[in-house]
């Protein structure tokens, strides 16, 4: 009864898009100093998962979502660069390299973002166009929709704030090579210029931000039209029941595989430029949208936690350590014998904590695979249940080979903190450069998890590869009669007899 009333509720509120409204506010901001303070990848992981959804129900939004998150893609390499060039902070063409960076990704994420943007509104009045909502589709000002105008409005200010924001770099190193006698140099003053393009792009940020906040209000006020999207919608998802689980493991992988990656210790000036807290974080994410046993699950999601402790502490005494010592003090200074300990310990606590995480985490996969991964037949067979276990065991040995990269890579993690005085001579010395094997290990070790989440993810999708699922709806599914859109069982059965036929 419990699960009836939810789903009147939400038959009664309709589809939500309030997704696509939080994903489009993070474009609204103006850069400073080329950092975006609301990154717009956030807001374009935020639009995939919102159009993700719609395109159950109108095919033409997955092309959409994958646009964005190509988007997401430039933005990321965007920043990465971006926070290179911040911390080489010694280098006296610093202004040039940042204009340079932000310049050219700002052409490159303009060519993916306005036809993106563009796509966006254009497909949703095409949308309203199908389902026959009047008000988002007819024309207003000037002969445009509320579609139209707000996708006019909104490529408007996204080159408006990209220009402006560009033209403190562009006036202050063009001029900063004209100096005179009695003249001091442009750059000194590029702060209050920064400043005064920032509240330009802010007042007409705040223009196009009225104009998207009427878009989604006459949306919202649009009952009857997001109730026959959630129906569709829920029609769709009985009929593939399988679409909740693989969306689940997909994401729940895809935080796994983010956190494997940003393992990888890279510093600059002492400093690890993509803490280890960061990725403990992406794999409590994973760890906790995975199904499975609370137990199994508790005990990860523990061992993340405490490897993100660990790792951030640990990470604060190098640093200590790096900037107050040398490695010739040891031995000769008591101050450097207790940092040096400390460093030491808390190296070991990480290695120790970061295999007992992984160790939970291949548990957490291996019931995965017991559960969803393979194809199931409906009439088992002894053929069909060897294969299954073959499976199984295939998957084990996989299991076992990513334990193995993972204890390389801790090994390598802790012997670059453990190994600071380097011996002088002889072939020892190669362990001068000995960050460079920390650094190598730990992005095999992202590639082997990633690689291993997908051939879990593979074989889950086999398990359900006869269930009709499809990666989204035709744009037939949107075009079903008013009269028919509350039937959703007669529509399923139909679903079911054209399958057995």
């Amino acid at each position: 009864m419990t699960e009836k009333r939810k789903t009147m509720k939400r038959n009664e509120k309709g589809m939500s898009f309030a997704l696509i409204f939080a994903g489009l506010l993070f474009f609204c901001n103006p850069t400073f100093s080329a950092i975006d303070v609301l990154p717009d990848f956030i807001g374009c992981v935020l639009l995939f998962l919102g159009l993700f959804r719609l395109s159950r129900v109108y095919q033409p939004f997955a092309d959409v979502g994958k646009r964005f998150l190509k988007l997401a893609g430039v933005d990321v390499v965007k920043d990465l660069l971006l926070l290179f060039v911040f911390a080489d902070g010694t280098s006296a063409e610093k202004p040039t390299a940042i204009l340079t960076v932000a310049f050219g990704m700002s052409v490159l994420e303009l060519y993916f973002l306005l036809p993106a943007v563009s796509a966006l509104f254009d497909e949703m009045t095409m949308l309203a166009m199908r389902q026959n909502c009047t008000p988002l589709y007819c024309s207003g000002f000037r002969g445009k929709s509320r579609g139209e105008l707000l996708r006019t409005v909104t490529v408007a200010f996204l080159l408006f704030r990209d220009i402006v924001c560009l033209l403190p770099e562009f006036a202050s190193l063009t001029l900063s090579s004209y100096t005179d006698s009695g003249t001091t140099n442009l750059y000194d003053y590029i702060g209050v210029m920064r400043m005064l393009a920032t509240v330009l792009v802010g007042i007409v940020g705040v223009v196009w931000l009225v104009f998207l906040c009427r878009y989604f209000l006459c949306l919202h006020r649009q009952k009857e039209f997001r109730c026959s999207l959630y129906t569709k919608y829920e029609t769709y998802m009985e009929c593939h029941p399988g679409v909740r689980v693989l969306t689940r493991h997909a994401v729940a992988f895809l935080c796994l595989a983010i956190g494997a990656i940003l393992t990888a210790d890279f510093y600059l000036d002492f400093k690890n430029i993509i803490p280890d807290g960061v990725a403990a974080l992406f794999f409590l994410a994973g760890v906790l949208l995975l199904p499975g046993r609370r137990k199994q699950k508790g005990i990860a999601a523990l061992g993340a936690v405490l490897y993100g402790g660990v790792a951030t502490w640990s990470s604060r005494l190098a640093y200590h350590f790096a900037t107050e010592f040398r490695p010739s003090d040891i031995g000769r200074s008591d101050a450097a014998d207790a940092a040096y300990r400390a460093l030491w310990l808390s190296s070991l606590l990480e290695f120790v904590l970061f295999l007992s995480f992984v160790a939970a985490l291949m548990l957490c996969l291996r019931w995965t695979v017991a559960e969803y991964a393979g194809y199931r037949p409906e009439h088992e067979s002894e053929f069909e249940t060897r294969k299954l276990n073959d499976l199984r065991n295939e998957m084990d040995g996989t299991f076992i080979r990513v334990m193995v990269f993972a204890l390389l890579s801790g090994l390598c993690s802790f012997l670059y903190d453990y190994i600071k005085e380097i011996p002088s001579a002889g072939f020892f010395r190669i362990m001068e450069f000995f960050w460079f094997f920390d650094l190598l290990m730990s992005v095999v070790f992202g590639i082997v998890l990633t690689v291993t989440l997908y051939a879990v993810y593979a074989q889950i999708g086999n398990k359900y590869q006869f269930d009709g699922i499809t990666p989204a709806a035709s744009p037939n599914t949107i075009s079903v009669p008013e009269n028919q859109k509350g039937d959703r069982k007669e529509h399923a059965e139909s679903q079911s007899e054209s399958k057995s036929e």
